[in-house]
């Protein structure tokens, strides 16, 4: 099947997405990492290792569509 409009944004606009994404986890590490992160309160803990888990659960998810597309892609006209 040939790739639509939006399918082709999509594509230009995922490694962008990831990126961000990526600075956000690299963020997370470093409050983490940081002396001060283990005098937080527990509930702002539980929150920032929950925001870890789904930015890294949607970089999986940005990565894997954007090699569907790029299948998609191979297979048709871009």
């Amino acid at each position: 099947r040939r790739v639509g409009f939006k399918e082709k944004r999509e594509l230009h606009e995922l490694p962008g997405t990831i990126e961000k994404l990526e600075v956000e986890k690299q963020g997370l590490f470093a409050l983490m990492a940081s002396p001060s992160f283990h005098t937080t309160r527990g509930e702002e803990i539980a929150r920032i290792r929950e925001r870890l888990v789904a930015v890294e659960a949607g970089i999986h998810k940005a990565y894997a569509r954007w090699m569907e597309l790029e299948a998609l892609t191979a297979g048709g006209e871009v």
